[in-house]
């Protein structure tokens, strides 16, 4: 039953205790702060402790609160006073010039998430994912910078190391198996369960970590705690344990397989086993086999013809060896899609769900093939003719190639679903998201121009040098306008399905 149905008020020990908690927290961030100073220790020192006192002060929550009010007003205070120490410079231990992250803010949001989410039916279950993030991400960062040598990785922008990314898992893991022991002992009656759902939890949240920068994680990992979590807490059939187990595997296969073959970079290959154990964690074979057909070929088509298509490795921003932003894309609407369909069974997710993919793969196939063969592309607006590779330009292969691609995954759908009337809603869907991705990237995609050479291009830094910003919104890109794709077929598919 979700919180808003039924709110359980905060009775007058709880309204108490709850002033007094705000007072022990923001004491336990003024110890860290001067502990920093008296010790000449890293400001990365305050954090982390911060970071480990909170996480573990946060396990005494389900015995001091009954209701989920105080622990949302907990997140609103420490969220909104992180966020003025970071405007105003203040708690430099925490949020020195050297951070430049929104993660102290992150934190206390994803508190107020899972609260919502969870705590009217366990509040073990909040301040277990938030414990075991707190307890790993430190590990992560101890581990990490006590390293004279640590062997380094950058995925997203941040710089990362394996040593700190196993420490990372082996903490997270070990840290939900100690909160059973305090919250929840009859859990570890059957250790399998606990070994697997720790083990699951903790892969599940180090590619995050590993993937995440700029703070990011610290949404992103307590997010995918509960997450897994609440599989194991709450599996809605006895197969559903072994289903995400099993996708679990099949991600981190997909992702190996993927990667030695150059379809995909270290970001993207993290990024696409994420995305993968999500997909077919929760929604099993109907909702895989969609994005899987989407992979597999479009895979193949970057891979077809790549010498035809080298003079053009300079104009596109990125190359046919997908990053995690191009994962992101093309596949995070879809997986966001999937997680709805397992929180709110009630409604029927699965038309949006394939109007997203038919949309991406339709401008999949339109670019690929349309790139590949040499003819003549012209602009929608106006049908003058423009430069193949042009941003929104459209050709005639490529046009024709986009409605087989959407029909292909309407059809996939309709075969699972057994109703053919999916195979329209992935034509229609797939088409709108594909015209759509042509308009914006011809009028709000940025486009720049060499200085050296002369020749439009997506990327900012062309024969060594920075590009002119010749048009368009700076900050909207191709991941950006591929993220508006798919949105469109969510949104007619949606609209043609509730007819």
């Amino acid at each position: 039953m979700p919180l808003w149905h039924e709110v359980v008020w905060p009775d007058a020990a709880e309204w108490i205790r709850l002033p007094l908690v705000i007072l022990a927290l923001g004491g336990l961030i003024g110890v860290g702060e001067l502990l920093r100073k008296l010790m000449h220790a890293s400001p990365e020192f305050s954090r982390k402790f911060v970071h480990i006192g909170v996480g573990a002060a946060l396990l005494l929550g389900p015995r001091l609160f009954i209701s989920p009010i105080p622990m949302l007003v907990l997140s609103v205070v420490f969220a909104a006073s992180n966020a003025v120490a970071i405007k105003a410079g203040g708690l430099r231990g925490m949020h020195g010039p050297s951070r430049r992250s929104l993660g102290t803010v992150y934190f206390p949001i994803s508190l107020f998430i899972l609260t919502v989410l969870f705590w009217h039916c366990s509040p073990e279950l909040v301040v277990l994912a938030m414990f075991s993030f707190s307890m790993g991400d430190a590990a992560a960062a101890i581990v990490g910078e006590s390293l004279k040598h640590p062997r380094t990785y950058t995925l997203s922008g941040d710089a990362k190391s394996l040593e700190g990314s196993l420490a990372m898992f082996v903490f997270s893991a070990a840290s939900i198996v100690f909160g059973l022991w305090v919250l929840a002992p009859q859990m570890l009656s059957s250790w399998m369960f606990v070994v697997v759902m720790a083990a699951s939890s903790a892969v599940l949240a180090t590619a995050w970590e590993a993937l995440s920068s700029r703070g990011l994680d610290n949404i992103a990992v307590p997010l995918s705690h509960g997450l897994v979590l609440a599989i194991f807490f709450f599996p809605s059939t006895v197969s559903s344990i072994q289903q995400f187990s099993l996708g679990l595997s099949l991600g981190l296969g997909i992702a190996v397989v993927a990667y030695s073959v150059r379809a995909l970079s270290a970001s993207g290959a993290v990024a696409t086993s994420i995305l993968a154990t999500v997909v077919f964690g929760l929604g099993g074979w109907k909702w895989t086999m969609p994005i899987v057909v989407f992979f597999m070929f479009s895979s193949a088509l970057s891979f077809v013809g790549r010498k035809w298509k080298s003079d053009l490795d300079t104009v596109f921003e990125k190359s046919s060896t997908r990053d995690h932003g191009q994962v992101a894309a093309n596949g995070a609407i879809a997986c966001s899609l999937v997680i709805l369909h397992f929180a709110v069974p009630g409604i029927d997710w699965y038309p949006a769900y394939v109007g997203a993919v038919a949309a991406v793969t339709a401008d999949t196939w339109g670019t690929e093939i349309g790139i590949l063969f040499r003819g003549r592309t012209v602009s929608l607006i106006g049908f003058r003719e423009v430069p193949r590779g042009s941003n929104g330009g459209v050709s005639v292969a490529g046009s024709l190639a986009a409605e087989p691609a959407a029909a292909l995954i309407g059809a996939v759908g309709a075969q699972w679903t057994r109703d053919w009337t999916m195979a329209v809603v992935g034509i229609l869907a797939g088409m709108a998201g594909a015209t759509a991705d042509s308009l914006l990237g011809e009028t709000l995609q940025a486009r720049f121009r060499c200085v050296v050479c002369g020749r439009e291009t997506e990327r900012t830094v062309h024969c060594e040098t920075s590009t002119e910003h010749t048009g368009g919104l700076l900050r909207l890109r191709n991941d950006g306008v591929n993220w508006a794709c798919a949105a469109v077929g969510v949104a007619v598919a949606y609209l043609i399905s509730m007819r």
